[in-house]
């Protein structure tokens, strides 16, 4: 059956929706049935970079395949992109089977995959702004339901089914990986999707195995470093399954779950609760007949919530949707074939690569919050202006302006994204500031200011030092 992959966003506030940019080729044009390009992962790094991965697959002879990991990045917002990188030039015989990748608040970036011939390895490779590393095996055995995720003090863990024990497990990295361990004793669960509170508790949401499948949410607590809630969310009495979920800065979950039999046969909903409830909300409604497999949720800076998936219909399209006022409206933005991935950066862009199998594209789109007024958005409760001279020799200034009272953090970057000098780290009432960055001890070249309001990434700008 074609699938449509559909982007639904679902409004607490009014919301302005600029035009999806124009389909970006990434990859190259796949020769079916000898080449396909599938699989796409995308991250976007604290300094603006966005990164794109995909799996190449490759037939070398009838019914022998092999795969490589392929990269780019842009710099510019998704204009212009760097060449095709081949990450695993090493693997010539063996098929990769899944990636994830992300990025941490020093933009690095990690990338999780599995690859093998009768199991799969869990596989790692990390790139620091200069080279990546070599693979590293994080465990010998996995088969599907590969899922990553990193918290605010940059852990990364994945968890993924394994083949050896019939059952999910999970890995953390600090300095180095953990043991790999299984998330229950039992092996009575899936996972297919995890997030992070502000105390750096892992939540994850996936469905019961067995003939009652249902949706449930489990908990990691990281200062008890063990799984700690296996919380069933709701029973609608046949089987059903968790997909996505996120939690917002007040420490609310969302997540999405789906109520039929198959993965194209089912209805789709939004629950909700606070972390310390202990009852969820009614499911909301959102459509039917969609992929339960890959479902993606984001919540912006103004606590709007937008669900990623696959819809199953007559055309294969990529589509958009936005509610507001409880009606769920579409927007066609480009052809796809199933295969997607989705990333938010925080000051409200989102980016989207997908593929049909023979090419894998990219996109992204600009969301705006706020008040209607006469035909005029109210958007945002700051300015962040371009630092003044740029090219700059010896000092240069930074001015911003807040609309409303916040905890504001102005932190220089160099290009390897390590923070160079903290300008400001304080509460500041509403006003115009305007701050001097000195660079008498720094190399000429390429640095970026970031502006940071109550915990979050809002801007960030590019500036020159010549001396």
């Amino acid at each position: 059956m074609k699938k449509l992959l559909t982007i639904l966003t679902f409004t607490f506030s009014l919301l302005a929706q600029y035009e999806w940019s124009a389909p970006v080729q990434l990859s190259e044009l796949g020769n079916s049935p000898v080449t396909y390009y599938i699989i796409p992962s995308i991250s976007v790094d604290k300094l603006g970079t966005i990164h794109a991965f995909w799996i190449k697959l490759i037939e070398d002879e009838p019914y022998e395949w092999h795969s490589q990991i392929e990269y780019r990045k842009s710099n510019d917002n998704g204009i212009s992109w760097s060449v095709v990188e081949n990450l695993t030039p090493e693997y010539l015989t063996e098929r990769i089977y899944d990636l994830k990748s992300v990025c941490d608040s020093q933009n690095n970036i990690h990338l999780v995959y599995l690859r093998g011939t009768e199991y799969n390895k869990v596989m790692y490779k990390k790139f620091d702004g200069t080279s990546w590393t070599e693979p590293y095996v994080v465990h010998d055995y996995a088969v599907t339901n590969l899922e990553i995720g990193i918290d605010y003090s940059d852990r990364l863990y994945a968890t993924w089914f394994s083949a050896y024990s019939s059952n999910v497990y999970f890995a953390f990295l600090d300095s180095v990986w953990s043991s790999p361990q299984p998330v229950s004793s039992s092996g009575q669960y899936t996972i297919r999707d995890i997030t992070f509170d502000k105390d750096n508790n892992l939540y994850s949401v996936g469905r019961s195995t067995g003939s009652t499948a249902r949706p449930f949410l489990l908990k990691y607590s990281r200062i008890d470093e063990q799984w700690t809630l296996f919380e069933e969310i709701y029973d609608p009495g046949e089987t059903s399954a968790g997909n996505a979920i996120t939690v917002s800065g007040s420490d609310t979950i969302y997540v999405n779950i789906s109520i039929g039999p198959y993965m194209d046969d089912n209805m789709n909903y939004i629950v909700k609760k606070h972390k310390n409830d202990s009852v969820w909300s009614v499911p909301e409604y959102v459509n039917e007949n969609t992929d339960t497999s890959s479902r993606k949720l984001f919540i912006d800076n103004d606590n709007n919530l937008h669900l990623y998936g696959i819809y199953f219909g007559e055309n294969i399209e990529l589509i958009y949707s936005t509610n507001s006022s409880n009606t769920w409206t579409h927007d066609l933005i480009n052809q796809s074939n199933g295969y997607f991935d989705a990333t938010y950066d925080r000051i409200d862009n989102f980016y989207v690569a997908y593929s049909n199998q023979s090419t894998v594209y990219f996109q992204s789109k600009k969301i705006e919050v706020g008040i209607e007024n006469d035909d005029e958005w109210i958007i945002d409760n700051f300015t962040l202006g371009q630092n003044y001279p740029n090219p700059f020799n010896n000092s240069t200034t930074i001015q911003f302006l807040l609309k409303n009272s916040s905890d504001i953090n102005l932190t220089i970057y160099n290009s390897k994204g390590e923070s160079v000098k903290n300008l400001i780290s304080d509460k500041l009432s509403k006003g115009n500031y305007s701050y001097t960055f000195s660079a008498d001890n720094l190399n000429s070249g390429i640095y970026y200011y970031q502006l940071n309001i109550n915990g979050r990434v809002k801007d960030t700008k590019k500036m020159l030092h010549l001396k």
